[in-house]
Parts: C-alpha cells; sequence; structure tokens
C-alpha cells in the first residue's frame, strides 16, 4: 500500500535527471539496508559459532540458555535442536533489520521526492526567468508540483502512522526480553 504511494505517476520522474535524483537515494537506502544487514548476520554468524568455538560447560552447547524438556545428548535431539537455534537466530535477525530499516528507506525515498520536488520547481524558474506573469503552462506546472507536495505530505503522514507501530511492536519485544532478563538476575542472587 505505501510503495504503491511511490509508484503514482506524480512520484515518477520524467526525464533523466529527475530519474538519477531518484536513483541517489534509492542508493543510499539500499546500501544502508545492506551494510546493516551485513553487519547484523555477522553478528549472527558468531552468536551461532561461540557456543562451538569457545569455552564449553557441557558436552552439547547451544547458542541459547533454553529449558528443554527432552535430553540432547544423542546426536539427533541435539542438531534438531542446534538447527531450530539456528533457524531462530536467523529469523530474528532479518526479523529486526527489516523493522529497523523500513521507516528509514521509507523516510530517504521522501526526501528523494522532495529534492524532485524543489528540482522541478527550480526548473520552472529557470525556464521562465524573464517572464513575470504566469502563463498557463506555468500555472499548470505549479498546480502539479502542489499536487505533488500535497502527495508527499499524505506519504509522510502514511510514515509516521508506521512508524508508531513499528517502535511499539519493538518496544513491547524490547520491555520483554528486558523484564525476562530481570527476573533471571534475580533468580541467580
Amino acid at each position: 500500500m505505501l510503495l504503491d504511494c511511490f509508484r503514482k505517476e506524480t512520484c515518477q520522474p520524467r526525464n533523466s535527471e529527475e530519474r538519477m535524483i531518484l536513483i541517489k537515494y534509492d542508493r543510499k537506502a539500499k546500501w544502508c539496508v545492506k551494510t546493516f544487514m551485513s553487519i547484523s548476520q555477522a553478528t549472527c554468524i558468531a552468536l551461532i559459532l561461540a557456543p562451538i568455538v569457545g569455552p564449553q560447560n557441557t558436552d552439547r552447547p547451544l547458542p541459547f540458555k533454553t529449558y528443554l524438556p527432552y535430553s540432547i545428548s544423542g546426536l539427533y535431539p541435539y542438531l534438531a535442536t542446534y538447527l531450530q537455534h539456528v533457524g531462530a537466530i536467523f529469523y530474528g535477525v532479518l526479523l529486526n533489520v527489516s523493522f529497523d530499516s523500513l521507516v528509514y528507506g521509507f523516510t530517504l525515498h521522501v526526501c528523494g521526492q522532495i529534492e524532485l520536488l524543489c528540482y522541478r520547481l527550480s526548473k520552472i524558474y529557470k525556464d521562465h526567468s524573464k517572464q513575470y506573469q504566469i502563463d498557463t503552462d506555468k500555472g499548470t506546472i505549479i498546480s502539479e508540483c502542489v499536487r505533488h507536495q500535497l502527495y508527499v505530505h499524505e506519504i509522510v503522514r502514511r510514515i509516521q502512522s508506521l512508524f508508531v507501530w513499528t517502535v511499539t511492536i519493538l518496544f513491547i519485544f524490547s520491555m520483554v526480553t528486558l523484564c525476562t532478563s530481570i527476573f533471571q538476575m534475580s533468580k541467580v542472587a
């Protein structure tokens, strides 16, 4: 639904200069997501390999401390449990990167739309700098720019509502993690 907003004709480039403006912001958004994903996946691999490579308190180390209602002394139950932990880590990392970079990526694309709008407005001035009266062609272009600005404002409003839900979900999961950690620490003491 939000992606469809960026696919409307108003938000599409009309020439190569406008296309380059949008490509610049698209590349920046993709670079940020790829960098964040790479760092997060490196951390994920470290979490997966740490129990195997690091010091071992048990003969069958797992990436997370967890309650198991079954024995993992056999090879197959251990591998199944270890693979479950690996899947949970990868899924958690992908979900975290997706949530964290979604709003930022949309924000960068909105910045591209604002720069595109500024380019179109400056082009009106450059093309008609000698004229002081508004002719119908120039008035049409200005009205298109006003519609584009209103449309960008609507996109920003939708991103803000998405951001509120994203932050709420992340806050709830962070609070669950924090409360669980405090509970576990209180049991140790």
